[in-house]
């Protein structure tokens, strides 16, 4: 891996920038603002010519040309939120990885109908691109085991798709709602669905926790605070697999401390869009026409929802 070293000199009233092109096999180009410079300097190195310097004058105090310039100081009470932890518990992909030969107490499960997955209208086509396999978005079934100190998750799909933009992930372009109420928690429930379902819930399956799952798992509760997220940085602890065409992954039990057979449930399915950029991402548009990236088949000039299967437990 390239290193570019940076040393700032001053001198004489002088000020200097050297930049250091260190174990570098690929070229290196960009754009650098000097102080007192009106425009941008070019800034070329490459493995032949690594280093580059430039030098500019520097008022003095006395000098009428300008004022003094100095560097900025951060002060120390200065807080980063970049340096702080999430006020939500961060969870390791160990933590989550829930095998597929992994099996305990079945303490829910559900089929739903095969080749369901039209939308609301029964209408609903996917976006074009051959990435988007038939049967991506249709739910077969939901499993919830118990673990011990752990739930896991099983949902199963007609078909799972890994098209190899991000492995560690496993899967790509299925995305997922779980919502759960349970009854033992007397604590607020929400009804409408996040990450851009377009999907209000019936008060009878409003829900104090909700999963979202796609390019990674977020845990929020009915007012949508996150309680629990995971990150999928390197692969090794997939959440899904196109082989078997399971989604599946653990949480711990004191996320979901509620949980038992008569627990509501309702899952969600669309394409899920991460804009190009990773991360957990959202429900991809449905338009009335589909295009290359987007859905189609909804009502014309409504504002449609992005949900192409449910299953409801309960």
């Amino acid at each position: 891996r390239a290193t570019l070293r940076v040393q700032i000199h001053s001198q004489n009233n002088r000020f200097t920038l050297v930049l250091q092109l260190e174990n570098g096999a690929q070229p290196v180009t960009g754009q650098i603002l000097l102080p007192g410079s009106e425009q941008p300097l070019s800034v070329q190195l490459s493995p032949e010519s690594a280093s580059w310097s430039q030098s500019v004058r520097l008022a003095s105090a006395s000098s009428p040309e300008g004022e003094i310039w100095s560097l900025a100081k951060i002060p120390a009470n200065l807080s980063f939120s970049v340096l702080r932890r999430p006020p939500y518990h961060l969870a390791t992909g160990r933590e989550v990885y829930f095998p597929v030969s992994d099996s305990c107490r079945v303490v829910l499960s559900a089929r739903d109908a095969l080749n369901d997955d039209r939308g609301p209208n029964g209408r609903y086509v996917y976006p074009q691109n051959p990435a988007f396999k038939p049967g991506i978005l249709d739910i077969k079934e939901l499993r919830i085991y118990d673990l011990g100190d752990d739930w896991g998750v099983r949902v199963d799909m007609c078909n799972l798709t890994d098209p190899g933009w991000h492995p560690e992930y496993g899967f790509q372009l299925t995305f997922l709602a779980i919502a759960l109420r349970e009854a033992s928690l007397k604590e607020k429930t929400g009804r409408r669905v996040g990450r851009g379902a377009g999907v209000t819930l019936p008060a009878g399956r409003a829900f104090n926790r909700i999963l979202y799952v796609g390019g990674g798992l977020e845990l929020r509760d009915g007012s949508g605070k996150i309680l629990m997220a995971y990150h999928p940085t390197r692969p090794g602890f997939p959440l899904g697999d196109p082989a078997t065409g399971t989604i599946r992954f653990k949480i711990k039990k004191s996320f979901m401390p509620g949980l038992n057979a008569e627990t509501v449930v309702t899952v969600l399915c669309g394409a899920q869009d991460d804009h190009g950029g990773g991360g957990i991402g959202e429900f991809r548009a449905v338009e009335a026409q589909a295009g290359e990236w987007h859905g189609g088949g909804a009502e014309p000039n409504k504002k449609a929802g992005r949900v192409y299967d449910r299953l409801e437990v309960h």
